[in-house]
């Protein structure tokens, strides 16, 4: 029954996508195949540029689209009318928030992907592509001749983790913001009021903390060996990690509370 819950909720969001996506892909193909052709011709050149025109439009709209319809679907199915019929069904508001989170994520990884695809076929075979593979290799030798193969492995591995977590706490505060709004009159204007006002918090509890690591000389990196600076480094991502944890649990529990004892459906 938790297949048809994810396979259902999947359905809803890439069937407005995939053809964003295929959209934006042959626009990519067709700015790869003028560009072979060359500019000499002018309705070469205008085709061209009306491509590269609507592919830019095109990657802005799929992540636009695909934030929007994320967000909507969750307002939408669990506290707008829709609510009525979703929590008849034998699941958890747990489940449905984690349902909504792992899909609304899995969108923005595949809004990423289909982005790149799309540069990666218009840039394919010219010097863009092998230019940022000499410097990435370049940057990554010099890296490691600094700090060691290990090391910078771990490093790669944390900021891969800072990517995920920060997908996840991002849709999560947008969830919790909308579950607050929705006890009051204007739901939209409360949401956003809450939005702002969680931000502030979590700038001014960061501030506070880097204030205090900048006076103790904590983040200070001056003078100091590639042993130092990679243990200042693992302290300040160590902490970014766990801040990004903190503000992801709380979010999840703050929506999980409003749905299970304040739950004010329209």
């Amino acid at each position: 029954m938790l297949k048809k819950l994810y396979k259902h909720e999947f359905y809803s969001l890439y069937r407005i996508l995939i053809p964003l996506y295929a959209v934006l892909i042959a626009l990519a193909g067709i700015i790869k195949i003028t560009n072979l052709i060359g500019s000499d011709n002018a309705v070469n050149r205008i085709i061209n540029g009306l491509s590269i025109t609507l592919s830019t439009v095109s990657t802005i709209s799929v992540f636009i689209v695909g934030f929007v319809i994320v967000v909507v679907r969750f307002y939408q199915n669990l506290l707008g009318k829709q609510g009525y019929l979703t929590f008849t069904l034998p699941f958890t508001a747990t489940k449905h928030i984690i349902c909504k989170l792992v899909c609304g994520v899995t969108v923005t990884i595949t809004n990423v992907f289909a982005t790149f695809l799309s540069l990666f076929i218009i840039f394919s075979g010219t010097d863009v592509i092998n230019e940022l593979i000499k410097s990435i290799k370049e940057g990554y030798y010099e890296t490691t001749a600094y700090i060691g193969v290990t090391k910078l492995n771990i490093m790669i591995a944390e900021f891969a983790i800072i990517l995920i977590l920060s997908a996840f706490t991002s849709l999560l505060m947008y969830y919790a913001c909308m579950s607050i709004g929705q006890q009051f009159k204007n739901r939209i204007f409360a949401s956003i009021i809450a939005y702002f006002c969680i931000y502030a918090a979590w700038q001014f509890i960061s501030s506070i903390f880097l204030a205090v690591g900048t006076l103790t000389n904590t983040f200070n990196p001056e003078s100091l060996d590639s042993s130092s600076v990679f243990a200042l480094s693992q302290g300040f991502i160590i902490f970014i990690i766990a801040l990004m944890l903190a503000q992801g649990i709380l979010y999840f529990f703050v929506t999980r509370y409003f749905l299970t004892k304040k739950l004010n459906l329209e």
